[in-house]
């Protein structure tokens, strides 16, 4: 009963901030609303290159050929790839992906064209805002099956505001190849590349490891 009221009232509190922040833009004008989704922009870490990308990818063949039997990736390595190295991996809506992770939680920050959303409500609520808004994701990383692993959010903010988990069965597949066949929405499936036999969270880093 305890836990239930208490989720019960997070979704509550957590839609009313929303409508609160959505009439406050509506009342104020486009001014505040650009100041309020540049608060939230994704920030690329300072170390994030191609050059690291490419460091990465040598990294990844070395494993690949038995070299070594796992590599750690650092929150800018993985941002790197996604970045610079598997570019197409997001969808045309998805831009300028960030990365952080620690204590074994991942953070994916991210743009997303206002027009993929698929929320509640009229379009019109979001028409003060930039035509690109702010997306953050938290989670866990997952062993899946079918040679998976899964990003497992439990958390999903748009612009700061953390969404109704209700809203997020709605958003996230719209957006990030989440909630695919008997998969959860707010699971996000990572396949594991020829040669891997493990992905997993270490802390403040990302363990892949190769085929036994």
């Amino acid at each position: 009963m305890n836990g239930c009221f208490g989720g019960c009232l997070g979704r509550i509190v957590a839609l009313l901030l929303l409508v609160l922040v959505v009439a406050l833009l509506w009342r104020f004008g486009p001014d505040l609303a650009d100041a309020w989704v540049d608060r939230h922009l994704p920030t690329a870490s300072e170390d994030t290159s191609p050059e690291l990308a490419g460091n990465v990818m040598v990294r990844y063949e070395r494993l690949l050929a038995g070299v070594s039997e796992e590599i750690l990736l650092t929150g800018a390595e993985v941002e790197s790839l996604l970045r610079y190295s598997f570019e197409g991996v997001f969808p045309e809506s998805v831009t300028e992906p960030a990365v952080g992770i620690a204590d074994g939680e991942v953070r994916l920050t991210f743009l997303v064209e206002r027009s993929a959303l698929d929320l509640p409500g009229p379009d019109a609520l979001l028409a003060p805002f930039p035509a690109r808004l702010p997306m953050e994701g938290r989670g866990r990383l997952l062993p899946g099956s079918d040679r998976r692993a899964l990003l497992v959010l439990h958390r999903v903010d748009l612009m700061g505001v953390p969404l109704p988990r209700r809203w997020i069965s709605m958003v996230l597949p719209t957006v990030l190849p989440s909630g695919a066949g008997d998969l959860p929405p707010e699971a996000i499936p990572i396949a594991l590349p020829p040669g891997v036999g493990e992905i997993r969270l270490d802390g403040d880093l990302v363990v892949i490891r190769a085929t036994p």
